[in-house]
Parts: C-alpha cells; structure tokens; sequence
C-alpha cells in the first residue's frame, strides 16, 4: 500500500473516531426531555428512604401594592368600622415572618410540625403512632386542642415548601394513588424539551408539559444544564424555585432556598410571593421520644374528633397509674428520710384528708394493723394531701394513738397527687420490698389479700 493511501486512510479514520467523540459529547451533553425528568424525581426519592429528618425553615411572606389596596378596598367596601391599620390586621401586613418545624421518624412512624406565625397564629402537631394531637392558638383567640381519629389535617404537610414537587410522593401520614395522580404531573414520556435559558443564575434545560387533566396549565420546568437538578417549576400560576443545593447527607440533595409565588391571570404582578431558607437540617439522626409528645393543659377546651364525632370538653388532668413503676422521691412531706427505716421493706402509703371522716377512718384503722405490718417487714405511712394547721393534725395522730409517720402537702398539692397517681381519697399504695408499686387504689378491707398476693 503506498504512502499516500495509508495517510489518506489514517486520516479517514481519524476524522470517523473525532465524530463518534463528537457524537457521545452531544449525547452526554444534551440528554432527552424523558432522562432529564427521570433525573429530577431520582433525586427527590431518598425521601423515601431515610430513617429521619428534622429541620427548621425560616419563611419571609410579600404581598404586592395592588393585592394590599384591593384587600383594603374590600374591607372598607364591607364595613367602615372594620381596623385598617396594618399593624393590627393581619390581612393588610406588606410583609410577614413564619417559622415551620419538621421531625420526621419514618422508621418508627412518628411526626412532628409546628408552624408558628409570631403574632398571630401557632399550631403544633404530634403524631405518635396513630394519635394525631394539635394545641393552637389562632390570632386573638384562646389556646385550644385537638384530637383527631385520622391524618388527613396532614395531607398538606409540604405544601409551604416547593420541594419535593415534580412528583407525587405517597407517605404514612398521606396516601396518594400515585399512578392516578401522574395524570396530572406527566409521565416522563410526556415532556418536551424547548431549549435551554438562565433560571435565576443557573443555566437551565426547559421542559414543558401540557397535562390533559388541567390542559389550560402548562408545566413548565427549569433543569440545571450540569447537574440536571430542578431550580424552577411553573404550574400555571403559580411559580416554585429551588435554588442552592446541598448534599445534606450522602446521597441525599435539598435545595436550601426556596420559594414560590402565585400571578393572577393576565396580570402582571404577583399576588404573593415566599422566600424560605431551611435551617439546622439533620438526617437519619435519633430523635428523641419528648419531641413526639404532647402534654394537655388542665381546663383549655379539646376539640375530640378521636371516636368520628366532635366532642367538646374542657380538658382535666388525670393521674397516671403507677403499677410497676418505683415510687416517686418522697420528699417535701416533712417526713425526715432518715427515720422511715424502709430499706429492703414493703411499703404501705395512705394519701387522705383530715377533712374528711372517710380519709380519717382509713388512717385510724392503717394505726389498727401497725404492729402487724412490722412483723411482715412492711412500713407504713399517711400522707395529709393539703396544707392544714399541723398542731391540730398532731393532736389527732396523738389522740388516736398513730404510730407511723405522717406527712403533709404543703405546697402543689395538684401537682404532688398527679406525680403519685392519686385519683380519689383515700388513695392506698402497697410496694414490694424493692418499692415497686404492686397494687393502688385498693379499699382497707383488701389490705389483708393484697398483701397475701
């Protein structure tokens, strides 16, 4: 083969391997609108994979000079007694700050959200297994709670936040048909690429997608061109961004800003528009059991949909029983420890009333049987439940001939009686030797048989 071929050749070949370099570029470089869609919802799904979360989103809230004088126009339109002061009616406020707390045990099925509007709304929900409890206060109007039999009040858990939004996303807490609702975000088949633009900063892909469930929505997406991340969603009129992304654990990328936005039709100004910025995130951390519980207030108003029907009572703190439990520190009875003597002894506590001639009898006939709860290694003592003159409760004891001690509340008796399970008087509580409560709320005549079993 002479020279002159076998360059010619060469080059041929040189030109065939510089195409199909060429060509895979193009490929990698621009990939189709279907892959570009495949990329976004991947990187949305460690959501589902997780033990945990929990973060803080600090929100930043705008309303438009048109949208102020039209809500203003329509109060004044309603009643000229109506507050228009900014300051005081909310509706009127150009700005305001929001603060939404997430903690999420998908593993063990626990949940918390606490949304709180400085000045003018807080709510707080605990979902802990399948009770679902929320304490609020709205604007100017009494602190109440809430119980409910289901999770629906949960199904907009996401909804103050734009990611993750270009899929449906199916949850303990808030079932969804997933394939009935592709209908309406479009399969991957479904989108078109129309070119590429700079999206706040970033240059993007453009995807669109008309979905035949709302064909007057158009979806319009922003990719990122590097990352193939979604920055930008339209849905019609309203507008999502999703800006600065971080991997906040491996594998797993959220955007720290975001925001969202929504335009009347034809207008050319939004009504409102979000900025929020996501804070102090964590993942698959433990979280501990106090932030999934709920402690009612005595005497605030519960909303009681838990059995199906609303049931409307003032809430009333009731004691929790202490079978099985050790006994609480018994202290601020004026009962000097040192001389009880109840090491590896049972014990025998009578909470009662000096006020009250059950109580008293209940104390006298405990006196009756001293001697013989001392040959069974057991102690007894009576404990007073409210703060009474204290010579005359020692004249008692002294005429009545009461042997062991007898102590007294003197300060928090609501508090004392709840923390020793106290539900009505007299209240009797036998321990083993341990001082593991084995039996409470029992009557003195069971005194014999309790001790036996």
């Amino acid at each position: 083969m002479s020279k002159v071929k076998k360059n010619f050749l060469f080059i041929v070949y040189l030109n065939l391997s510089l195409s199909c370099v060429t060509l895979a570029q193009v490929q990698k470089i621009e990939p189709n609108a279907a892959d570009l869609v495949h990329a976004v919802r991947e990187s949305e799904n460690w959501i589902h994979h997780i033990d945990s979360i929990q973060f803080r989103v600090e929100g930043k809230w705008l309303r438009s000079p048109e949208i102020l004088a039209a809500s203003l126009d329509k109060i004044k339109e309603q009643s000229f007694d109506k507050e228009t002061d900014p300051n005081r009616n909310w509706n009127l406020k150009p700005d305001f700050n929001d603060i939404l707390e997430y903690a999420i045990d998908f593993k063990n099925k626990r949940l918390r959200y606490l949304v709180d509007e400085p000045n003018k709304d807080y709510r707080l929900h605990v979902l802990n297994g399948n009770e679902l409890k929320r304490y609020a206060k709205l604007g100017y109007q009494s602190e109440q709670y809430a119980l409910y039999s289901d999770t629906k009040m949960l199904k907009g858990l996401f909804g103050s936040l734009s990611w993750p939004r270009s899929q449906p996303h199916s949850f303990w807490w808030d079932r969804k048909n997933v394939d009935e609702d592709m209908k309406y975000f479009g399969h991957e088949k479904d989108f078109i690429k129309t070119g590429i633009e700079e999206y706040r900063g970033v240059k993007c892909y453009v995807l669109e997608y008309k979905s035949a469930a709302a064909p007057e929505n158009i979806h319009r997406w922003y990719i990122g061109v590097e990352d193939q991340l979604l920055y930008g969603l339209i849905d019609g009129s309203i507008e999502h961004w999703t800006l600065d992304y971080k991997e906040i654990a491996p594998g797993c990328k959220m955007p720290i800003m975001q925001g969202y936005s929504q335009r009347r039709k034809g207008a050319n100004y939004a009504d409102f528009q979000r900025d929020a910025k996501i804070v102090d995130i964590h993942v698959n951390q433990a979280l501990p059991d106090e932030l999934f519980q709920m402690e009612f207030k005595e005497g605030l108003p519960v909303f009681d949909e838990s059995s199906g029907e609303l049931v409307i009572y003032n809430y009333v703190l009731k004691p929790k029983s202490l079978l099985g439990k050790s006994l609480p520190e018994m202290r601020d009875f004026g009962i000097d420890p040192k001389q009880l003597k109840i090491e590896n002894k049972r014990m025998m506590i009578c909470f009662f009333d000096y006020q009250q001639r059950l109580s008293r009898n209940s104390v006298v006939q405990l006196a009756g049987q001293a001697e013989k709860a001392k040959g069974e290694d057991m102690t007894i003592i009576a404990i007073q439940v409210s703060k009474i003159d204290r010579i005359v409760l020692d004249e008692w004891i002294k005429d009545e001939n009461i042997k062991f001690p007898v102590g007294m509340i003197e300060n928090n008796e609501k508090k004392a009686q709840i923390a020793w399970g106290v539900q009505s008087l007299p209240w009797l509580i036998l321990t083993d030797k341990e001082h593991v409560v084995i039996a409470e709320g029992f009557s003195i005549n069971e005194l014999d048989d309790r001790i036996k079993n």
